[in-house]
């Protein structure tokens, strides 16, 4: 009977638990095979009337209780079905919307995002059958300039800030300025303009101490990383950082890494939103940065927060943090 329940497509380990049947003799009998005429055979069907354990059956099929989780099983495999069926659909969706994600991140939105408890090894497959696996990256000259970037401790004691530009046919370059909290990896500000002018990144360090700090960020402690360029270190900007009691900070030369979260992030903005797009207008590359932005800071699978959001990430150090009560560590959606 084990046997015939396993060529219909039920796990031996399934099996046997529902039939209470121990799984080594089920294995040790298929070895040692039919020494005595008398030996029942876990091989081949029970005989007509015998159940496996040798119980009686009115009508010749098992006893009740069996039937009974047989009917169990049989349930249970129907359900795991349509569990597999769910998740295949799942991931392909997801990766259609999301190309450049990995089998990973696929995974723990499943876990995290849809309560769908699914492994590694299962997405992996799902995603080789489709077509779906991410081309693997090329290797890169390794560059080590012998100097670490700061590493916060804290949410607001480290901010960087940068710009990247891409461009639209028909409507030129567009630039993107954003300002990206290194403990938490929160988006706290950004603007988006056609131009590339010390106003738009002014603009997004004015949203974001409005945003994070509504009562004024002078006495917070608060640096900012940027590089070099004509933009950060302008006097107008710099002038602003000084009013908003902002500690400027700039990448030294050959450091690669000095603000290497926020650059980070940028690559992110790219794979997920700008690469897969194609805008006929302004107005519609505005909506739809912002519309990543939000998702981005409340609802996306971070790696280095422990596959949190960066809003998740913040309200777990609010709860874990002394300085709860303080300011400087509001961090809300």
């Amino acid at each position: 009977m084990v046997d015939k329940l396993v060529q219909e497509g039920y796990s031996v380990l399934r099996v046997c638990q529902a039939l209470k049947f121990p799984r080594s003799s089920y294995y040790r009998k298929r070895r040692k095979g039919n020494k005595n005429e008398g030996d029942s055979d876990p091989t081949q069907p029970a005989p007509h009337g015998v159940g496996l354990a040798g119980t009686n059956d009115r009508d010749g099929n098992g006893s009740a209780d069996e039937n009974k989780e047989l009917r169990m099983l049989r349930g249970k495999k129907r359900r795991s079905d349509e569990l597999a069926t769910h998740v295949e659909k799942r991931t392909e969706k997801i990766c259609n919307e999301h190309p450049f994600w990995g089998t990973r991140r696929v995974m723990n939105w499943l876990r995290k995002r849809e309560g769908l408890t699914v492994n590694r090894k299962r997405i992996q497959r799902i995603m080789r059958q489709k077509g779906l696996t991410v081309m693997p990256k090329r290797k890169k000259a390794s560059r080590e300039s012998g100097r670490r970037k700061p590493v916060a401790t804290r949410i607001h004691q480290w901010w960087g800030i940068d710009m990247t530009k891409f461009l639209v046919d028909e409507l030129g370059w567009i630039y993107v300025v954003a300002v990206v909290d290194w403990f938490s990896r929160k988006v706290v500000g950004y603007a988006v303009d056609r131009h590339c002018r010390t106003e738009v990144w002014t603009r997004a360090l004015e949203q974001a101490v409005l945003i994070e700090f509504p009562d004024g960020s002078r006495e917070r402690n608060l640096f900012l990383m940027s590089d070099n360029g004509s933009q950060p270190t302008s006097k107008k900007f710099l002038n602003l950082c000084s009013t908003l009691g902002i500690q400027p900070t700039f990448t030294s030369y050959n450091n690669p890494k000095g603000n290497a979260n926020t650059e980070r992030w940028f690559r992110t903005l790219k794979e997920d939103c700008i690469w897969i797009h194609e805008w006929e207008s302004y107005r519609k590359v505005q909506n739809d940065i912002q519309a990543y932005v939000d998702f981005y800071n409340n609802d996306y699978v971070h790696s280095a927060l422990e596959w949190m959001s960066p809003n998740e990430y913040c309200q777990v150090a609010l709860v874990n943090t002394k300085e709860k009560g303080k300011k400087y560590l509001k961090c809300e959606a």
